[in-house]
């Protein structure tokens, strides 16, 4: 109002002096924007009788400053006998040098239009020059939570008014009334969502603020550090302006490390496309928020058998959310599997991947921990939580299904008990029963199956035969050839696929060499489909291998090459990470003179006397006194090989069965629940943990993981889609339980809302998002955000969970953020 008063009078005085009259159209002109600036005082009247001493004083400096050079732009084009002020304004910024456009101010006022259509009318007319400067300050953004929706009208003309402001730099070169015509329109376009039907469409709020993010910073307007003319001045002190009082909205919403990116943004970008940007994302992370039922369901009584780590993390969870609890161990132990281990066994999952998400190891731990350790920490996980008087020394015999959930028959030495419960948790482990193939024939040495395998001095002198290519296998053979055997030989049917653990530990461990946003989360809809990331970047993983190692079947892996291993994807083997008995079965290989460029890699191993001769798709076929003949599963090569054998070590693995369960298997492995290998949809309150077994992870984690999906899923918190299991299922892996670790990770966390909010956290903590984004699917990131959030995770993910990603490398992380630009 004030700036149309002034301006008007100025001009007649200016034209009074010069003794010539105005011309209508200047004076109609004039009028208009006159009742443009009346409608804004009206509007803002009630912001001005409530703002701030402080906003108000802002509002009027900025304001001050932008009359003033517009006054004195405004009497020099009318002083050079302009014709149309601000139509030749606009057009004048348009054609001015150094490439600038006047888009920006255009360009807010439909962020603005979009943005606030729940908000006070007058930041409409944000866009008028001097007034978006006081607009914006007297009404800074609230951020109060609206719907996630945007009307179709508001998309339409948002979009129409962005066409036309690209239509803006042509039409400068033609009559000003056509400039006038398109400039009148786009001021109607902001304006008229308001009063236009919604037409029963709407599209996601996030989308629709990301699409005018990229349309608006394609034509930002190229600010210089000193504008070129006085009108420029004017649209640069607004470009500041509005730039400095939406970081300053943006930290009171998000905190000083967001508005810091913001302003990086609106430097690269423009402050409207990067407020678009920051709308996109905050929208986003309002739909994907969690929302909690009314009220949980209660659990009941439920029996966890077994205490190893899935077994522990099951009990935890379960208590954590009400349950009764009962742990069965039979051995009377904490532990599980781990607590009968082999001498120098070592996990081949490092610390960052293997740990609970609430009970992290620290920075002094070694990347991968030996198994004692590991036990160790799991006794402190039990006593942290309180599970030791839960536990009870006894072995389930049967478990029947009643009406009202399961009567447990339980033994605890020579006294039997029958007890209810209201549902059951399998924790037993995989690790129970071993498969001892029936090789005919009498043996005069020593045959033994890895579980008895506890000690490498019975190797000494001895001629040893290790039966398998796991990585148990790998560690006898290893132990065997390293602790003086006369002869060592490995038999492996399939073949494997062998890859480090560790590359030392100053780089990060094999299981944190993976990126988890395009990978298997936040990935395109059809890069997962056609499974194109993983054709691509196999190539490049496998081209790696070859020449750093000089084999492209895995990592300086000369022989026994896997079944099925083409170059087409790379995440359908289990991974073999126990790698230090490579280098004794590369060494007749590499005898060849054009093998010396890979030799350095088997130096670690050069003080072992003893190689280890590899039968490739042999298997045992018989015995014989003091040996063992094996047949070859090649189907193009039918001929037998026999080895001179003292002792021989089956580490052929286990059974998957469930003795109590009474269930007719016909000596096959007992099956897996069809849900995610956890449940079946008709018996959910019978539950299996730590059974399905990942190409690169730990089972650890994914128990626990188990654990949460299965209480959200009884408590009735599983607010997700249902995800298929097809995606994350090894379909050409020996195992019908081997799944892909990552994937299925996210898949359960998916459906019950415990995914990551990627774009909260991008807002709130960006170190926590960066860890989300370019880290493995470390367990801390599933308690983030939904039912099972936890208080210390974040700072778990913004701390611990950023050391591996430092240790790949700067290379290896722009690889990465490559893959996230193609495949997220």
């Amino acid at each position: 109002f004030l700036y149309g008063t002034i301006s008007f009078a100025t001009l007649r005085k200016r034209q009074h002096l010069a003794a010539t009259k105005m011309p209508v159209q200047d004076l109609l002109y004039d009028w208009q924007v006159w009742c443009y600036f009346a409608v804004l005082t009206w509007a803002l009247r009630k912001q001005l009788t409530r703002t701030s001493a402080k906003q108000a004083s802002i509002a009027a400096a900025l304001v001050a400053v932008t009359w003033y050079y517009i006054l004195r732009y405004t009497t020099a084009y009318k002083a050079r006998g302009g014709d149309n002020l601000f139509d030749d304004a606009y057009a004048d910024v348009l054609q001015a040098p150094h490439d600038r456009n006047s888009c920006q101010l255009l360009t807010w006022v439909v962020v603005a239009a979009l943005w606030c259509r729940h908000e006070p009318a007058e930041l409409l007319w944000t866009g008028m020059l001097g007034a978006m400067s006081a607009a914006f300050a007297l009404t800074p953004p609230s951020f109060q939570k609206r719907s996630t929706r945007v009307p179709l009208a508001y998309v339409v003309c948002s979009v129409l008014a962005l066409l036309a402001v690209q239509r803006l730099p042509q039409l400068a070169v033609t009559d000003a009334v056509t400039f006038g015509v398109v400039l009148k329109a786009l001021h109607l376009l902001l304006v008229a969502p308001r009063w236009l039907p919604s037409f029963g469409r709407s599209f996601d709020e996030a989308g629709v603020y990301a699409v005018l993010g990229v349309l608006i910073a394609w034509r930002r307007d190229r600010v210089a550090c000193w504008p070129a003319t006085d009108c420029q001045k004017s649209i640069f002190v607004d470009l500041v302006a509005c730039a400095v009082i939406s970081a300053d909205a943006v930290r009171r919403d998000r905190g000083p490390t967001t508005a810091a990116v913001f302003c990086v943004a609106s430097l690269v970008f423009s402050p409207g496309a990067a407020f678009a940007f920051f709308l996109a994302l905050r929208a986003a992370a309002a739909r994907d928020a969690y929302e909690a039922p009314a009220e949980a369901k209660p659990l009941g009584r439920v029996l966890v058998i077994g205490a190893g780590a899935s077994g522990l993390a099951a009990a935890k969870t379960l208590l954590e959310n009400g349950a009764e609890v009962v742990i069965v161990e039979k051995t009377g132990q904490i532990g599980g599997v781990f607590a009968d281990a082999y001498e120098g066994a070592h996990q081949v999952s490092s610390k960052y991947i293997t740990p609970f998400s609430d009970l992290r190891l620290g920075p002094e731990v070694e990347s991968h921990q030996s198994l004692d350790d590991y036990v160790a920490y799991l006794h402190t996980y039990a006593v942290e939580h309180d599970l030791m008087r839960y536990m009870r020394h006894a072995t389930v015999e049967v478990l029947d299904k009643t009406r009202r959930g399961y009567r447990a028959t339980l033994l605890d030495g020579s006294h039997r008990t029958v007890e209810p419960f209201d549902r059951v948790a399998v924790c037993s482990g995989l690790h129970q029963e071993p498969k001892v193939p029936d090789i005919p024939g009498a043996f005069k040495g020593l045959v033994i199956h890895s579980q008895d395998y506890k000690e490498s001095s019975i190797f000494k002198n001895k001629r040893v035969v290790v039966v398998g290519c796991g990585e148990t296998a790998f560690d006898v053979a290893h132990a065997a050839a390293a602790n003086n055997a006369a002869h060592v030989t490995l038999a492996t049917r399939r073949g494997f696929v062998s890859v480090p653990a560790s590359f030392g530990e100053d780089f990060a461990p094999l299981d944190c060499l993976i990126a988890n946003a395009g990978t298997h989360c936040w990935e395109s809809s059809w890069s997962r489909r056609v499974g194109f990331h993983w054709f691509i970047t196999t190539k490049f993983q496998r081209l790696g291998m070859l020449c750093v190692s000089g084999s492209s079947a895995g990592w300086n892996q000369w022989r026994g090459r896997a079944d099925a291993m083409d170059w087409a994807e790379g995440r359908k083997h289990i991974v073999n990470k126990a790698t230090k008995c490579m280098p004794l079965i590369n060494r007749g290989p590499k005898e060849a003179w054009w093998a010396r460029p890979w030799r350095w890699l088997d130096k670690a191993q050069a003080d072992v006397a003893v190689g280890v001769d590899l039968l490739d798709h042999y298997e045992a076929a018989s015995f014989g006194g003091r040996a063992v003949r094996f047949r070859s599963t090649r189907a193009d090569d039918r001929h037998d090989v026999e080895v001179a054998a003292d002792v021989v070590v089956l580490a052929t693995g286990y059974r998957q069965t469930f003795p109590f369960l009474k269930r007719a298997s016909d000596g096959q492995d007992d099956a897996l629940p069809t849900e995610h290998f956890i449940c079946d949809p008709e018996e959910g309150d019978l539950a299996f943990f730590g059974f399905a077994r990942p190409n690169v992870g730990a089972i650890p984690p994914m128990s626990e993981l188990q654990a949460m999906w299965w209480v959200a899923k009884l408590q009735g918190r599983a607010t997700g889609p249902r995800v298929p299991s097809a995606p994350y299922k090894l379909t050409n892996c020996r195992l019908s339980y081997g799944v892909d670790y990552g994937l299925y990770m996210f898949s359960l966390a998916r459906e019950i809302g415990a995914a990551p909010n990627l774009a909260r956290w991008i807002l709130e903590r960006p170190a926590v998002a960066l860890a989300c984004a370019f880290g493995q699917a470390h367990a801390p990131l599933f308690r983030l955000d939904g039912p099972f959030a936890h208080g210390d995770a974040p700072d778990v993910c913004a701390t611990e969970l950023l050391e591996p990603i430092r240790k790949r490398g700067a290379a290896m992380n722009c690889i990465f953020g490559l893959t996230l630009c193609f495949f997220a």
